[in-house]
């Protein structure tokens, strides 16, 4: 939840119980959590927005290494 979105298509959870209810609301919606998760995985973690990210990072720490 404090680096990506949460809801339909990530799931956050800290007890099994709540494990197990966010395995219920995946079932019960399988397509719907299914386009969720492939929004923000396209979102969040494309290779575009992550590996400049991380070229940016490379470069930032060779440029003052």
């Amino acid at each position: 939840g404090a680096h990506l979105p949460t809801g339909d298509g990530l799931l956050s959870f800290s007890t099994l119980e709540e494990a197990v209810e966010a395995v219920e609301r995946v079932r019960s919606d399988r397509g719907r959590h299914a386009r969720a998760a492939r929004e923000i995985a396209e979102e969040h973690l494309g290779a575009e927005r992550v590996l400049s990210r991380l070229v940016e990072e490379i470069g930032a720490v060779r440029a003052h290494g």
